[in-house]
């Protein structure tokens, strides 16, 4: 990647990311590792700001190889807030006594216990006072810190709603068995719905990863171009995929990008892809497994899906081992041999907010994708009828694609790709400035 000799040299921009992104190719590491490179393209200074980490580990990360490795020239650093914490994966009993610690605050006090565990409260105080042009907050946990005082260090505030997190909390508190930690999500629910409404007025922008989690928030609508504000200054950032896992980068062969033909039952090589200690995901799995895998098991289903993801639990794991057509991979570092061998990606979206990062992904790498709807809402409408997608919400018409004949699909127009490109979608920080 060259810097373009035409952009404004030397702004500075802040971005605070509770943890290291990196691997870069996991989850939402990859929405954040995609606005690292779409600024650093676009010659602004970079500070990564995180506290969910120590000193030793930024030391020793491999992002800032990574990111020079694209883009040599640019200015990027990491920097640690405060005096760093526990990993947010630590374990142990100090995890145990932090939770707890946390829990009761949040009972008392006006924050959710989700908040105060990705952006503590003590850590606002730590914030660089020095001035700057822009500063990305991920995540709407960051009212923590922004809705405590009116801090003007930067020219543009910008809180990056990866989720509705109050979605995720409602959903939590609707499986928990257990009344006392019902109580608790219902309290954070509750909490969190506040604060990422309050939010909308406190900064200068908000960026969503999805129009349709503003909608549900807001009542409005998003306009499709990301160098369009909404009235309540919303912007629609959708998240882009790394172009490392195009197909085909170079225009002149985009044609060929999604001609992957499958043939069904004892050839087929079928994907799930995601953590499984994540709500949605889980659920979408459990939908799998209870509305499709018993149709597929009567038809005598020959192929094989493979389960990829960390955090499955014994009871998941019981009711995966019930079919001899699925294997569980657990977590996987390197996807590439997979996603080779697949033919067709599943992405089950029932519940919950945000983006399924997996579903762009299986388009970028050319694989076929049979999806339900809810997963297709939340795309840009600049994708939503990308060729290879196929979408219902009725497991008998999975069952007739994962048993039916062979399928090919041959992209004749790209427009959609746009909507993967990430210097494509930040050229608005290029046409309006950094100024609010």
């Amino acid at each position: 990647m060259q810097l373009n000799p035409s952009m404004a040299q030397n702004r500075r921009c802040r971005i605070f990311y509770p943890s290291i992104p990196y691997p870069a190719h996991e989850g939402s590491y990859i929405v954040a590792f995609e606005q690292l490179l779409a600024l650093a393209a676009q010659g602004w200074e970079i500070e990564l700001w995180v506290w969910n980490e120590t000193a030793a580990t930024i030391g020793n990360n491999g992002l800032k190889q990574l990111v020079l490795s694209h883009c040599p020239a640019c200015q990027f650093s990491i920097h640690l807030l405060g005096s760093g914490q526990l990993p947010v994966n630590a374990a142990g009993t100090k995890k145990t006594i932090d939770r707890v610690k946390r829990t009761s605050k949040a009972l008392l006090g006006k924050w959710a216990s989700t908040e105060l565990y990705y952006y503590p409260t003590h850590l606002w105080r730590s914030l660089p006072e020095s001035p700057c042009e822009l500063e990305v907050f991920h995540y709407s946990f960051s009212a923590v810190w922004l809705l405590q005082a009116r801090r003007r260090v930067a020219r543009k505030t910008v809180v990056f709603y990866h989720n509705l997190e109050s979605d995720l909390a409602r959903i939590r508190e609707l499986e928990e068995k257990n009344f006392g930690k019902r109580l608790i999500h219902r309290r954070n629910t509750e909490r969190l719905l506040q604060h990422e409404r309050q939010l909308l007025s406190q900064v200068d922008e908000t960026w969503w990863v999805s129009g349709r989690d503003y909608h549900l928030l807001t009542g409005h609508t998003l306009p499709s171009d990301p160098k369009s504000l909404s009235r309540e200054k919303g912007r629609w950032v959708p998240p882009t995929i790394p172009k490392e896992w195009w197909i085909s980068q170079d225009e002149a062969e985009i044609s060929k990008f999604w001609v992957k033909e499958f043939k069904a039952n004892s050839n087929l090589q079928v994907g799930v892809v995601g953590a499984l200690d994540y709500q949605p995901n889980r659920q979408g799995l459990i939908w799998i497994l209870e509305k499709v895998c018993p149709l597929l098991s009567l038809k005598g289903f020959a192929g094989k899906i493979h389960v990829v993801g960390r955090g499955a639990d014994e009871e998941l794991l019981g009711k995966l081992r019930e079919y001899p057509f699925i294997e569980v991979h657990g977590f996987v570092e390197d996807l590439n041999p997979l996603w080779k061998n697949w033919s067709l990606s599943l992405v089950a979206d029932v519940a919950g907010s945000g983006v399924r990062m997996k579903l762009l992904e299986s388009m970028s790498r050319g694989v076929q994708v049979l999806a339900t709807s809810a997963a297709l809402l939340r795309l840009h409408p600049g994708i939503e009828a990308c060729p290879g997608v196929h979408v219902s919400d009725r497991e008998e018409v999975w069952v007739d694609w994962l048993m039916g004949h062979s399928h090919e699909v041959s992209v004749s127009q790209t427009g959609f790709m746009k909507w993967l490109d990430r210097d494509r979608i930040y050229r608005f920080l290029l046409s309006e400035g950094s100024k609010p």
